[in-house]
């Protein structure tokens, strides 16, 4: 019987605390950053193909949440397959690797990394493919369904997110995935296919979270080496809010649950829409207890309250700074005096000045840095502009370090812009 027909379980409890399902998980390692004092509020599932490896995954396992380490091989459907162990144990996959690709190389920290070696199978075995959607209606799964997934798969990317339609659309909220800008591993799809699939489950693209290191076409003598080829990436992807189907307190938690998952990830607009939509879907049962809540849980009603107290400052919008006619006359500005072009070359005058004297250019160097300093001291006639605002605040007191810089970073370059 198809997986995708069996009549849906009753919807159980919403459980509060974050599900993280990571595939590929060989080092212990997972999709989501580290959240440092919210990971007690984490349940960690990690899966991989070579049961070898689970030893090693315990191991080192890093985070300080419940960790479920899983021996599944997940795929598109269930059936049985060929995993092939390669001489690099990390590029291990169900697909063989594309010979086109072999003589691609990198410098990793003191070795070049030559793909026909590291994708080279060693060993091959038998498998059981399970797909993701049978494993959670069947009740297999002894871990809660996924908030989040992760895949870090070889290629195997968008066969196992085409297994997992049914837990996509009820359960998960935000995706990391590996994907391939090229074929790296025979029949293998590419970045337009796996986001082609997740928008058809309600997912946007927001960004990609992390670039792998470009490989060079061949490898090249040192001193002839340059950029390489861009390969692959982990892309980040969140449930739109309009294919956010859940009702009741079931709805509730997943919205916030998504809005903490996206101040993670510095995609803080986006979190405020979704608090907002928590808001909305707020039900008439009764909210966990403060006791029983989780410390994100806290957290989110801090942050709320330090939004609802930031003042409502925006910079001058495209239409309200140009007129259509001032718009147009942007491309009719003359062109700029050539550098040097006035005074008989003053440009070049002083160049031969500053190389005559090296004190010169300190001097010119002091001058422009206090210019600087002045412009961006002017956006201090804001009385809330000292320090970090009371959003900025929380996120620093929650230990989301970076995140809050994201936001003071964005402040300090936005507000010079804003009106008085």
């Amino acid at each position: 019987m198809d997986t995708l027909s069996r009549p849906s379980r009753p919807r159980r409890e919403p459980s509060l605390k974050l599900c993280l399902h990571h595939v590929g998980g060989r080092d212990g390692s997972r999709g989501f950053p580290g959240i440092g004092a919210f990971e007690p509020d984490v349940v960690n599932v990690l899966y991989d193909a070579d049961a070898d490896c689970l030893g090693q995954v315990r191991g080192a396992d890093p985070q300080s949440g419940e960790t479920h380490v899983l021996p599944y091989c997940l795929g598109e459907a269930c059936r049985t397959a060929t995993f092939k162990i390669n001489h690099d144990p990390f590029t291990s996959s169900l697909k063989d690797g594309n010979p086109r690709y072999g003589g691609y190389c990198f410098f990793n920290a003191r070795h070049d990394y030559l793909l026909c070696e590291a994708t080279r199978t060693v060993e091959t075995r038998a498998v059981e493919l399970v797909s993701l959607d049978h494993l959670i209606q069947s009740g297999l799964l002894s871990a809660p369904a996924p908030d989040f997934l992760s895949l870090d798969v070889e290629g195997a990317e968008y066969d196992i997110l085409s297994g997992a339609k049914e837990t996509l659309r009820a359960h998960v909220l935000a995706l990391v995935v590996e994907v391939s800008f090229h074929e790296r591993y025979r029949g293998q799809k590419l970045f337009g296919d796996v986001t082609a699939l997740l928008a058809e489950q309600g997912f946007d693209f927001v960004k990609f979270s992390h670039l792998h290191p470009p490989f060079a076409p061949s490898r090249a003598p040192v001193g002839l080496r340059g950029d390489g080829f861009a390969l692959s990436a982990d892309a980040f992807y969140v449930r739109r809010l309009d294919r956010l189907e859940v009702e009741g307190l079931g709805g509730y938690v997943m919205a916030r649950k998504l809005a903490f998952m996206a101040v993670v990830f510095h995609q803080f607009e986006y979190a405020w829409q979704c608090l907002a939509r928590s808001r909305q879907l707020r039900p008439p049962e009764a909210l966990p207890a403060p006791e029983r809540a989780p410390r994100y849980w806290h957290f989110l009603k801090e942050l709320e309250a330090a939004v609802a107290r930031m003042p409502a400052r925006f910079p001058r919008t495209f239409a309200e700074l140009y007129s259509p006619e001032a718009s147009r006359a942007r491309f009719n500005r003359p062109a700029p005096p050539r550098r040097g072009a006035r005074s008989g070359g003053c440009s070049a005058r002083l160049k031969a000045i500053v190389r005559r004297s090296p004190g010169v250019f300190l001097w010119l160097r002091t001058i422009k840095r206090w210019m600087t300093m002045q412009r961006d001291a002017r956006v201090t006639r804001f009385d809330w502009w000292k320090g970090p605002t009371k959003v900025e605040a929380v996120l620093i007191r929650a230990g989301l370090t970076l995140q809050a810089e994201t936001l003071r970073a964005n402040r300090l370059r936005h507000m010079r812009h804003c009106a008085p």
